[in-house]
C-alpha cells in the first residue's frame, strides 16, 4: 500500500485489505495501533517528543485530518477475525498500545499525562 496524495486518502478498506493481504502472506505477527485514540491527540501536545511511533503518528495524523475515530479501533474485531484466520499473532508492542494509549517516547515524558 502506498498513499500517494495524502493521509487522509487512507481508509478502513484499505488497511483492513493490506492486513489480510499482509496476513495470507504469512506474517507472524503484526503491531496494530488501535489504542490510540482521537480523545488522546491533544494530551500529547504537552509532549517533548509528540508521538514517537510510526503507525501511531500516522493514525494520529489521520484522526485530526479527517475529526474521526482510530478506524483500527473501530474495525478491531474485523482484525482479529483476520488474524485468526490466518494465525496471525498480535506484537507484544500491539498489546502495549492496547493497554497504555500512547506510550512515553523518552524518560522525560513517563509521568505526563497521556501514557
Amino acid at each position: 500500500m502506498c498513499i500517494r496524495d495524502s493521509i487522509e486518502d487512507l481508509s478502513a478498506a484499505v488497511m483492513l485489505e493490506v492486513i489480510e493481504e499482509q496476513a495470507a502472506q504469512g506474517v507472524d505477527y503484526m503491531t496494530i495501533h488501535a489504542g490510540v485514540l482521537v480523545q488522546h491527540i491533544p494530551l500529547t501536545t504537552r509532549r517533548i517528543t509528540g508521538i514517537v511511533s510510526r503507525g501511531g503518528s500516522i493514525l494520529a495524523e489521520w484522526m485530526v485530518k479527517n475529526h474521526r475515530q482510530n478506524f483500527l479501533y473501530e474495525h478491531f474485531e474485523e482484525i482479529c477475525r483476520i488474524f485468526q484466520k490466518y494465525d496471525v499473532s498480535f506484537s507484544p508492542v500491539s498489546y502495549t498500545h492496547l493497554a497504555r494509549r500512547i506510550l512515553p517516547g523518552i524518560a522525560a515524558l513517563t509521568p505526563v499525562s497521556g501514557q
